[in-house]
């Protein structure tokens, strides 16, 4: 496996180029770098992490890019965290992964924040069962939700254009949706926080040979998350495929969750 090594800390632009590709094909480094007022060599640099994201950037690209204070500082942080760790903040990816993107559409910061309930990414995989019915009342009924939430929940995605009705049937724009990795995003948390109290019931509402729920624990360095989080991603990739493939009757949701249940401690053996 080719693997390259890149800089967490040009995400954010990386993410909003190949957004703005996904609606212009046309689209090229060129005119973002122009967008941005950089030097397309420099602009080609950061993408590629061969020149750090400085916060006198971030300040620069802010304003350009109309990110609000909130966004802006989730930035920053990034960034600071690089520093404190002495080095870029790296993870490791294929070659191949601008094809892979091209694939998924890229949602942003905004959209996430309008459709942050995890059952608008419910309402889009009902979408692509085999017997949906494009009626409200039918989707509210299979999510366990109200029927006015449901025709919320529509309305958001028809409006960020995820959705569209055509001859009163509902049909998914995009095959494949993608939101940030590794990027801080209060949105992204408060659907991940949902989806784990939705674990946690399914634990007692829901029969075992329809779930599978294990946990592990292990002792290990911090240094070897990088390569963790990378085989975890691929993992999901060929998990969906498989689970995708053949007839579609229900909705299911992959929770894998990786933590710390130890404290850190400094090199004099104090916690922190």
């Amino acid at each position: 496996m080719n693997l390259e090594v890149i800089d967490l800390a040009a995400e954010p632009l990386r993410r909003e180029l190949a957004y703005r590709k996904g609606r212009n094909e046309a689209y090229s480094l060129r005119a973002f770098s122009r967008f941005l007022q950089i030097a397309p060599g420099r602009l080609s640099e950061l993408l590629g992490g061969k020149r750090p994201v400085t916060e006198k950037l971030i300040g620069r690209f802010s304003v350009s890019l109309k990110l609000s204070e909130a966004q802006r500082a989730e930035w920053v942080a990034l960034v600071q965290k690089e520093k404190k760790r002495k080095g870029p903040v790296r993870y490791f990816a294929r070659r191949e992964r601008n094809a892979d993107l091209e694939r998924h559409h890229l949602l942003r910061e905004e959209q996430i924040q309008v459709i942050s309930d995890w059952y608008h990414y419910a309402i889009l995989n009902l979408l692509r069962t085999d017997e949906f019915k494009s009626d409200a009342k039918w989707i509210a009924k299979r999510l366990g939700r109200e029927v006015p939430e449901v025709r919320q929940a529509l309305k958001r995605l028809e409006s960020l254009q995820l959705i569209k009705l055509e001859n009163g049937v509902w049909r998914r724009t995009k095959e494949q949706l993608r939101g940030g990795s590794d990027i801080p995003s209060q949105a992204i948390r408060k659907m991940h926080g949902q989806t784990l109290n939705l674990a946690a019931s399914s634990l007692h509402s829901v029969a075992n040979d329809l779930r599978d729920i294990s946990s592990m624990t292990m002792a290990t360095s911090p240094a070897k998350l990088a390569i963790a989080k990378k085989l975890i991603q691929d993992f999901r990739r060929n998990l969906a495929e498989l689970m995708e493939e053949g007839p579609r009757t229900e909705v299911y949701s992959l929770c894998i969750a990786l933590f710390p249940l130890s404290r850190s401690a400094d090199p004099e053996g104090r916690l922190l």
